[in-house]
């Protein structure tokens, strides 16, 4: 069994502050509890382990110098929560080694100026670095220091006339797209530097402009274009592209514009959801 938490947590519009519960991959009985305060350049947060039998919470980054962060505006786990990412708008990217209760630059670690940062697979960190309009993709593993360059110079896609080509990354998964001039996409492993070309679809064949949505675990991006002219949203094509099978599924939009559409995302992992408003009063919300 696992845990999964769906629309969690508010403390109301009115107040600063916030609070909600992120699933442990694997886990049954606890949760993190993600306490938060601000918003815009004032956000910050702190990560809580909530033990949900017992009630129990524990300061999962107690002792480990976490402060030299502060404020923190984003912490990413290890599925074993051995380590941490800390991100901070002000301070920059750190790497939090709870087992030995030490925090440390991911700068200072790397020799790097790490633009963002996110575990692969058995604790391996990925990098990106940023030189203008160009990302460097790099993997840095914390017990023997190697770090190594998967990618390099790929340009930043832009969904414009100007620049309708180039590399979009997606947290979790480790992997990331790169969509070709020709409308074309790949996946990249952004671990090992492997490309695969996704067949049967094409970006070019898509009218409007097209968003990219990733799933919780960054394996699934949803594909969506729209119309200008319908009421709502107006999605007018919605797919979705699996990362790990470099597969894409076109989802069915007929008489879409029968509805006023509000909301769209992720429902979990594996579901999309949009939230619609009838011609009568009415809402509902309908799963792919």
């Amino acid at each position: 069994g696992a845990i999964s938490c769906y629309n969690n947590g508010t403390a109301g519009y009115a107040l600063d502050y916030d609070c909600n519960t992120i699933a442990i991959p694997g886990s049954t009985d606890s949760v993190i509890l993600r306490l938060s305060q601000g918003s815009q350049m004032d956000y910050r947060e702190y990560p809580m382990l909530l033990n949900l039998e017992t009630g129990a919470v524990t300061d999962l980054l107690d002792g480990t110098d976490w402060e030299k962060a502060a404020p923190l505006t984003n912490v990413r786990w290890t599925n074993d929560l051995s380590a941490a990412i800390l991100s901070s708008d002000r301070m920059g990217w750190f790497y939090c080694d709870r087992a030995n209760k030490t925090t440390t630059s991911l700068d200072e670690l790397t020799g790097l100026e790490v633009f963002s940062a996110w575990f692969g697979q058995d604790g391996t960190l990925i990098l990106l670095t940023r030189y203008g309009d160009c990302y460097d993709v790099w993997t840095w593993q914390p017990n023997s220091g190697t770090l190594k360059r998967t990618f390099s110079q790929l340009p930043v896609y832009q969904n414009n006339e100007e620049n309708t080509h180039g590399f979009q990354f997606f947290f979790g998964g480790g992997r990331g797209i790169y969509v070709a001039e020709d409308g074309t996409v790949s996946v990249l492993d952004l671990a090992t530097g492997g490309t695969t070309t996704v067949d049967g679809f094409s970006l070019s064949q898509w009218e409007g402009t097209t968003s990219f949505i990733a799933n919780p675990s960054g394996t699934k991006v949803l594909f969506a274009s729209y119309d200008g002219t319908a009421d709502g949203l107006g999605i007018s094509s919605l797919g979705v592209m699996d990362l790990e099978a470099s597969t894409f599924i076109l989802l069915d939009r007929e008489n879409y514009d029968a509805l006023y559409e509000g909301s769209l995302g992720w429902f979990d992992g594996d579901r999309v959801a949009v939230t619609a408003h009838g011609k009568d009063d009415y809402t509902e919300t309908y799963l792919y």
